[in-house]
């Protein structure tokens, strides 16, 4: 049997997960090349496809398993209480700026006011009724967003980041969980450091709304003036600060974790940000350009690709420390044998 073969099937064993490979790669390995035609030197089209699909179906449900840790669901129910405080934040600022402006308050209060219940339930341990009305203020975002796309394209791609944390907030939510696991792992002081983060950081937005320091651009966005930008820039790094603090001190796996859940909305900012400039200084200049099908499968797949790199990064990071471990124990072992 071609030794070009054998070299070959293991470079495509190597996508199954380690754990499989240690058990059953000899094992597949010997049934490949006993069902090899003679002479055969590459893998047949079917064997490929049949490798490739099952060991992705190997690696999705090795994840799925890994998901389901009580390490996740401590993460999950930290992220939900904290996406909930950080959207009640969000929509604050956002309220504000529609009062001053004349714009639909009545709307920009009705975005806030499901985030305030769904951060009150989740901190008093009424999980389920916080996902549903989550689930529900999802739904209307999802309207909302639409809407805002046929009027004002920019800024509904601009502000994907704040509809991918309300996305990420309700699946937290939804993942099963004891009443007030949220406070009970991230712990009240740590809650209410973050919610003191929250509001400190919208104290520039408010002052700019009261006094009327805000204006728009030729785009449609709306801006802080010149005289409370200051003001603006440093409650937000104060109310930063405060957030960053609380947040800190966590155990490091539950750290990683609640990092790796809130990726998907850094993601969504920075392909925006960076991957969509152009396309909106075409928007100012010579007017509407309609996102491509290909831009709209970014704009979905690069939080999804954010989270799944982040677990993969998680898993492998934690197998080597293991293994550094357990290195050292047997290092130890040998020298006192």
């Amino acid at each position: 049997m071609s030794a070009d073969l054998e070299a070959r099937y293991r470079r495509m064993l190597r996508w199954y997960p380690w754990e499989h490979r240690r058990a059953y790669e000899e094992e597949m390995l010997d049934t490949l090349l006993a069902g090899a035609r003679p002479g055969q030197r590459r893998p047949g089209p079917v064997d490929t496809v049949d490798l490739l699909l099952s060991a992705a179906r190997h690696r999705v449900g090795l994840t799925a398993r890994g998901l389901a840790t009580a390490e996740w669901r401590d993460a999950a129910a930290a992220t939900g209480v904290l996406g909930a405080l950080l959207l009640v934040g969000l929509r604050l600022a956002t309220a504000g700026r529609g009062y001053h402006l004349g714009g639909p308050a009545p709307e920009q209060w009705l975005r806030l006011l499901p985030w305030v219940l769904v951060a009150v339930a989740a901190a008093t341990g009424l999980r389920w009724v916080a996902a549903g009305v989550a689930w529900l203020a999802v739904a209307g975002e999802t309207a909302l967003l639409v809407t805002r796309y046929s009027d004002a394209p920019t800024s509904a791609v601009f502000t994907l980041w704040a509809f991918t944390l309300a996305v990420v907030t309700a699946v937290a939510l939804t993942v099963p969980a004891p009443p007030r696991h949220g406070v009970a792992v991230l712990g009240v002081r740590r809650v209410a450091l973050v919610t003191a983060g929250v509001l400190v950081a919208q104290l520039g937005s408010v002052a700019a709304a009261v006094v009327g320091g805000y204006g728009h651009l030729a785009d449609g966005r709306v801006v802080v003036g010149p005289y409370f930008r200051p003001i603006d820039t440093a409650s937000y790094l104060a109310g930063g600060l405060l957030i960053v603090l609380a947040s800190w001190r966590l155990a490091p796996p539950l750290r990683l974790r609640i990092i790796v859940l809130l990726a998907p909305v850094a993601a969504t900012l920075a392909t925006a940000e960076y991957g969509f400039d152009g396309w909106r200084d075409s928007y100012v200049r010579i007017g509407y350009v309609p996102l491509a099908a290909a831009q709209w499968a970014i704009l979905a797949l690069i939080p999804i690709l954010a989270f799944a790199l982040g677990v993969v990064l998680i898993r492998r990071h934690e197998q080597r420390t293991r293994l550094l471990a357990l290195g050292r124990t047997a290092d130890r072992v040998t020298q006192v044998s």
